[in-house]
């Protein structure tokens, strides 16, 4: 079979990653790696959490005094991360170094620890103690928001996401009894702003993928190349009947050599392509979010195809090249759908804070949401899956969005907070 010549190398300047540098002393990586160290009792005491926050068990307010005293030490190194200028885990500081063995610090246990400041703002709100509880609050969004910024990979966005929405979920349920006097309540409406802007660490992370990708990709070629090509090349048996998906990849493996089958150039240039489109998504309203994945070749893990059906696909240009692609990469839709559902919650929580404020002073819900601005509001917040304003319904009292479909239906009855974006209309309720 006649050899076929790769293709340019993709453009991919504004792919690129610059080194960072920060000093150790305003890194909250520190801080973070602080925890992991001291967490046995955290490790020990995080079942009980996890249940409270799921509804699972009721309040124990002398188990919770205790879990918080055991964890002191982890709740302090938390508060002095959220008060650090920035975040940047120093194994993605230097882009030359990001591959696929990249190592990562211990993320989980900063879930864990969020998870005991929620105990801990929950600890205080019951102790009508407002203004701490709602500090407390803020203290996990401004830890999420750190995670979120930086150069680092998606992992490190995902975990920042969790602790915001772990922060907001606190807000919005702390504002339905709150007693605070409108002039300490309405700033944390306006503190709420900052948190919307979460886009520069979601294209940093993205830019990441593809690095790692492109470097998969030439030491893949590399390997292969030092094989030499004896056996590479083998005819095809009319006979060959692949059993699993594993098996059929390790026979088309052998054809890896001959260019025809493996373009790295194109390759990256197919990676390059998915990279820009899901930068390029990370500006959109939720609702006009195309991330998805180019199925370059028609054989995946979830594919079922004859065997004649996967023997044409062999003999199509960049053959292993497109297999690499469509194995290495999954849609990060619901990433965006997440950022989105947070975005929501932002917006949700300063207009029911304003709403809040307003009742306060009226004893009655606002017929609209503009009736709240300029008075507690500076502009009615923005629905991030449309782009427009956000919706609301007095008689129905909620706070609602159009959702992913962009159709107002009028609100939702969501009961699960962590799938709020699969709501028609993801929807918070006004209860008070």
């Amino acid at each position: 079979m006649a050899t076929a010549k790769d293709g340019p190398p993709p453009d991919d300047r504004d792919l690129r990653l610059e080194k960072v540098e920060i000093p150790a002393s305003e890194n909250a990586y520190y801080d973070f790696i602080k925890i992991a160290d001291s967490g046995k009792p955290l490790a020990e005491d995080d079942g009980y959490a996890v249940k409270y926050i799921n509804g699972e068990v009721k309040w124990d307010d002398k188990l919770a005094k205790s879990i918080l005293e055991r964890n002191r030490e982890v709740l302090d190194y938390f508060a002095d991360a959220a008060t650090k200028p920035s975040f940047q885990d120093p194994a993605f500081a230097d882009p030359a170094k990001i591959s696929i063995n990249t190592p990562l610090m211990p993320l989980n246990v900063l879930r864990k620890a969020g998870r005991l400041e929620f105990m801990e703002a929950t600890y205080l709100q019951k102790r009508g103690k407002e203004k701490e509880a709602l500090d407390k609050a803020f203290i996990l969004l401004e830890v999420g928001q750190k995670l979120q910024e930086p150069q680092n990979a998606v992992i490190h966005y995902i975990v920042g996401t969790s602790l915001k929405s772990s922060g907001l979920k606190l807000i919005l349920n702390m504002t339905e009894e709150v007693k605070m006097a409108n002039k300490d309540l309405l700033p944390y409406a306006e503190k709420l702003e900052k948190f919307k802007e979460n886009e520069t660490g979601l294209k940093a992370a993205f830019k990441g993928e593809y690095l790692v990708g492109i470097r998969i990709i030439d030491t893949s070629y590399q390997g292969f190349q030092k094989g030499g090509a004896e056996g590479l090349l083998t005819p095809l048996d009319d006979n060959f009947e692949p059993k699993s998906y594993e098996g059929t990849t390790k026979y088309i493996l052998k054809l890896w050599k001959h260019n025809f089958y493996f373009r790295p150039n194109e390759t990256k240039a197919l990676a390059a392509r998915q990279a820009k489109r899901r930068i390029d998504d990370a500006e959109k309203p939720c609702g006009l979010v195309s991330d998805r994945v180019d199925k370059e070749f028609p054989y995946s893990l979830e594919g079922k195809l004859s065997t004649a059906a996967i023997i044409r696909s062999l003999l199509t240009e960049n053959a292993v090249g497109k297999i690499l692609y469509d194995i290495a990469n999954t849609s990060l839709a619901t990433v965006f759908y997440r950022k989105c559902q947070e975005d929501f919650a932002v917006s949700s929580a300063q207009t029911l804070i304003a709403i809040k404020a307003y009742h306060n002073d009226r004893n009655s819900l606002p017929d609209s949401l503009a009736a709240l601005v300029p008075e507690y509001l500076s502009k009615v917040p923005e629905d991030p899956f449309s782009g427009g304003e956000l919706r609301h319904s007095k008689d129905k009292k909620i706070i609602y969005s159009v959702g992913l479909n962009m159709t107002d239906a009028g609100g939702s009855d969501v009961k699960d907070w962590n799938l709020l974006y699969q709501a028609d209309d993801p929807t918070i309720k006004i209860a008070f």
